[in-house]
């Protein structure tokens, strides 16, 4: 996307001064932000994750990540000060990766659109393209592909192989089983959807019209991101998990207040 937000005249100017390596040279350092900023969020949401790490090592060789440390000092005594005294260096080490991406947004450093922009042609890259296919192939292979391919085989295989109304068979009755849940599920999806386009498009506009005083406005909406799923899920635990709030926390309520989260 941040290629596509070139200007075609840029990418023709460059190569006519110097070819295919001068476009590069000079798109790059366009493109730069928009790559560090991905890597700095992705960064953040991989180094939280507790629900991946915990379930793989629950069926193969035993790894703690830094999530399984916080939920540990909770669950030793329920005590939610712990398990927020855990969680410090993460929280410090997700903000060293959010605040620089935040400065970059915050000097405009993605835009370079001008008056009257004109979309970029498909740059040829030549003999590179297929080492370039190759790559993004295995790692969609690696990571989306074959295990999903591999599901798919295991649904439609019987006591004589893979066949399709095995395949059939096995998605009737997951939905018969799993349609109560499913129901529940895209209705509390939903309804957190729903609730959080309009916060979105409010917070959206008033950071556009505060201009150049949006950092700290854009670090406090960030800043939830910083705290790890897990702390998050202990807070509404030690929030909601009380009388006067039973009806909210024993209800699907609950989940939609998490997913808005």
């Amino acid at each position: 996307r941040a290629f596509e937000r070139i200007d075609a005249r840029r990418e023709d100017a460059a190569r006519l001064a110097g070819g295919l390596g001068a476009v590069l040279r000079m798109e790059l350092p366009l493109v730069l932000p928009s790559a560090a900023i991905a890597a700095c969020f992705a960064f953040v949401l991989s180094i939280h994750d507790f629900a991946v790490p915990d379930y793989l090592s629950s069926i193969g060789p035993k790894f703690s990540v830094y999530s399984d440390e916080i939920f540990a000092s909770w669950r030793s005594d329920q005590g939610v000060g712990r398990a927020v005294a855990a969680a410090l260096p993460l929280v410090a080490l997700t903000l060293a990766a959010l605040v620089p991406a935040l400065e970059l947004r915050r000097r405009n450093a993605l835009a370079s659109f001008d008056g009257d922009f004109r979309r970029p042609a498909p740059l040829p890259l030549g003999r590179w393209r297929y080492l370039g296919l190759a790559f993004v192939l295995l790692v969609l292979c690696a990571s989306s592909f074959l295990p999903l391919g591999r599901l798919f085989f295991e649904a439609g295989r019987g006591t004589d192989g893979f066949s399709a109304g095995h395949l059939q068979d096995s998605f009737a009755k997951a939905l018969e089983v799993g349609r109560g849940n499913l129901r529940t599920s895209l209705g509390v999806a939903l309804t957190a959807a729903l609730a959080c386009v309009p916060l979105a498009l409010v917070l959206g506009h008033a950071l556009e019209r505060v201009g150049r005083g949006t950092w700290l406005a854009q670090f406090l909406i960030v800043l939830p991101i910083a705290v790890p799923a897990i702390l998050f899920g202990i807070g509404n635990i030690a929030l909601w998990n009380r009388p006067a709030t039973a009806a909210l926390y024993d209800s699907t309520g609950m989940a939609v207040v998490l997913a808005i989260g």
